[in-house]
């Protein structure tokens, strides 16, 4: 007979002995997911004594953890813009420091007064895209991935937000599947980490997340490459195009977009003071 307060407290005693930078959080939201409810119920019900079952589930969430497991991974989901994602494994985890771009974008989606055409390349859960046609309703997403489990995935959470009336999602290699079309704006996530850096990543990354979504080739610009020469196809004249990059890429990424004539290129910062986005006009 365990109950919620006396489970916390032996999850979060393994988890800091494993050296898990979060023990205490770690173990709530793993336990909010077995009982389908808030950590504001845990805290307030913590004498609820846990049924056999549901013991026997968290301490496995508790052990996958231990061994490296992403939470986000464990439960299935994760929270991003204040929305809810499905993240099963084989997706790129959304990151807090990605909402910098999406916020962005969004600015710029109130300066138009008709519909807005967007792209989402390399969209692995939809975070992006989805977030944007959450908040502007008079935006149009088209999302893209090579990734059977990113498309799959990207449907589904467009239904879990209800905007799948305005997200169309395509599986394919960057902006290949819509070449024809023109968009006011396309945003992207692309992999950006050099090859010979992924092997000294976090376990939690290098173990568990695809290394489809991380590795960017030699340099980690291969895809900004890419993307930047399909997008000066496929954007309008006017057209934005904003890319997430990796805290030191900022400098050639913007000669990657010079390169191919986009104007007023400017860095933003995330919360911590590293270049974290990019975007330009065509």
């Amino acid at each position: 007979m365990v109950d919620i307060h006396s489970a916390l407290s032996l999850a979060t005693c393994s988890l800091k002995k494993n050296n898990i930078d979060t023990p205490r959080l770690d173990a709530e939201v793993i336990l909010s997911n077995v009982l389908k409810r808030d950590r504001v119920y845990l805290i307030a019900h913590s004498d609820y004594i846990l049924s056999e079952e549901e013991y026997k589930i968290f301490k496995d969430g508790i052990g996958k953890r231990i061994d490296g497991m992403p939470v986000a991974y464990i439960v299935g989901s994760k929270e991003f813009m204040s929305l809810n994602f499905e993240t099963p494994i084989g997706v790129l985890i959304p990151r807090p420091d990605t909402e910098i771009l999406v916020e962005n974008a969004i600015s710029d989606c109130k300066k138009y007064d008709g519909n807005i055409n967007i792209a989402d390349v390399c969209c692995g859960s939809g975070a992006i895209g989805i977030s944007i046609a959450k908040y502007i309703k008079n935006s149009y997403l088209t999302l893209i991935d090579i990734s059977p489990t990113a498309y799959q995935t990207s449907i589904k959470n467009a239904k879990l937000n209800n905007v799948e009336d305005r997200v169309k999602v395509f599986l394919g290699d960057i902006l290949y599947p819509v070449l024809d079309q023109k968009f006011d704006m396309i945003v992207s996530n692309p992999p950006y980490i050099e090859t010979k850096i992924i092997d000294s990543l976090q376990r939690e990354v290098k173990d568990y997340e695809p290394s489809i979504a991380l590795d960017g080739g030699e340099d980690g610009l291969d895809f900004y490459s890419k993307i930047t020469k399909q997008a000066a196809v496929c954007l309008k004249d006017g057209g934005k195009l904003y890319f997430e990059t990796g805290y030191n890429q900022a400098e050639n990424v913007t000669r990657i977009m010079a390169e191919s004539n986009f104007k007023y290129i400017k860095v933003y910062k995330d919360l911590g003071g590293n270049n974290r986005c990019i975007a330009g006009i065509k």
